[in-house]
């Protein structure tokens, strides 16, 4: 064997030794066996050098903090404790401040599920303090869903103004990736909020999403799934029915074209030029790279008081710096969702101009003033005090109702749950809760490892 080939070998080797060491610290990243890693190596070592320079990101830690600020996005990430006077904050109204009617979320996959933090507390958290730190575990089946975990514990039925938000027939609202109807705007004076994330982040978040796909049948997924589960978010993003997800959704379509031809598909071109007049018919555009500042206008423009868990940078720092490495997608540019996102930002600023005077900040001192672990911190936080459901009587805060739906995740279905009122604790058939989960009460605040 030549030296050159020796060569070959043993980068193949190091590179194979380095992805498996990096898998133990994301699960995203792919472990082949030690002889598919060589062959891959030998048919194309440029790609295999930019595997190494990805695992190395990886275990040096910067694609770990891009993923715990995108955690933290959707809703499952690590926060501080509440203090009391974060759960009470206010923003200078705008002299057009209004109340939203009909509320619909336009959900960009990856764009921040925590949102509904926002949108829920607006809605359903005017009347009653709502301790909005809820552990994403909903169900069987889906234990990273936040916004099933903050409905189950606050239900729209028993919380909820009504008129705020657009029901569905079964009195449900809708948070998964549903599209922007027009019609319903003209005809029913729906007001559409969403929030806009740079199209190349979504991306690579959606490959580390198990590949997320909203709109693809379980064949077309399959496929997408055989064919870049492996071979990174490069693969994934130019999949035929990937690119242009925000074109479709801002015009009446799933994210995902599962019926794309490869050799026409053209990314949602020929959806762009209604999509960008859609974006102006929005009451409210709001920056996931922006996110802090997008909340407190959200407040300034509709009104309601605010709670420092609805916030991201907040907690986490702001996204410059937690942004994923955009070599990541191998040079590809989702060029269509690119102008939907540089209209969305021009609509952000104008709001901006709109409604918060020259020479203030969005958020004003609202956070500037909010001390985030203080003495009280116990007496509004419902998993400090180890509270499960009720009232708290010496801060009000209001820990809402059992999530009957985790009985699933033990196979419990069939019980019958009610909350102590004067213990705060769940009951289960009329007994204390003996049901555990990862060493926990089933029903505690939080459950999650």
């Amino acid at each position: 064997m030549s030296a050159a080939m020796k060569c070959c070998w043993l980068v193949a080797a190091c590179a194979c030794a380095v992805i498996f060491a990096a898998a133990t610290l994301d699960e995203a990243v792919t472990i082949d066996s030690s002889q598919e890693c060589q062959d891959k190596a030998s048919a194309n070592m440029g790609n295999m050098l930019l595997q190494v320079n990805r695992a190395t990101a990886v275990m040096n830690g910067s694609h770990a903090k891009s993923k715990a600020w995108d955690d933290l996005l959707h809703g499952h990430g690590k926060k501080k404790a509440t203090a009391c006077s974060g759960m009470n904050l206010s923003v200078p109204a705008s002299p057009k401040e209004r109340q939203l009617k009909n509320l619909r979320w336009l959900h960009f996959p990856k764009a921040g599920t925590s949102f509904i933090a926002t949108i829920w507390n607006y809605a359903c958290g005017q009347d009653k303090l709502l301790d909005l730190d809820v552990d994403p575990a909903s169900s069987s089946g889906c234990m990273q869903c936040y916004d099933f975990a903050l409905m189950d514990r606050y239900p729209l039925s028993s919380y909820c103004q009504k008129g705020v938000l657009e029901e569905t027939s079964s009195a449900t609202f809708p948070t998964q990736h549903q599209p922007l109807v027009l019609a319903n705007v003209e005809a029913k004076g729906e007001d559409y909020v969403g929030f806009f994330r740079q199209p190349s982040q979504r991306l690579i978040s959606g490959y580390y999403n198990a590949l997320h796909a909203s709109g693809f049948d379980s064949v077309t997924n399959s496929m997408l799934h055989e064919k870049c589960g492996s071979q990174g978010a490069g693969c994934y993003a130019s999949f035929p029915g990937i690119a242009g997800c925000t074109a479709r959704m801002l015009t009446g379509l799933d994210c995902a074209d599962g019926n794309a031809d490869p050799d026409s598909f053209d990314g949602g071109a020929s959806h762009l030029e209604d999509a960008l007049k859609n974006i102006d018919r929005m009451a409210f555009v709001g920056l996931t790279e922006r996110w802090d500042d997008s909340i407190c206008l959200f407040h300034r423009m509709f009104g309601g008081r605010m709670s420092t868990a609805q916030m991201v940078d907040f907690h986490q720092g702001s996204s410059n710096g937690n942004a994923y490495d955009e070599s990541e997608l191998d040079g590809f540019i989702d060029s269509v969702d690119e102008k939907i996102y540089a209209r969305a930002k021009t609509r952000f600023e104008a709001l901006l101009s709109e409604h918060v005077p020259d020479g203030e900040e969005p958020c004003g001192n609202a956070l500037k003033t909010t001390s985030v672990l203080e003495d009280d911190s116990e007496q509004c936080s419902c998993q400090l005090a180890a509270a499960e459901c009720g009232t708290m009587e010496q801060s009000t805060v209001d820990c809402g109702q059992c999530p009957t739906k985790r009985l699933a995740i033990v196979a419990k279905e069939t019980s019958k749950v009610t909350c102590d009122l004067s213990s705060q604790k769940c009951m289960v058939d009329g007994e204390s809760d003996d049901l555990v989960y990862n060493g926990r009460a089933l029903f505690a605040w939080d459950i999650s490892a």
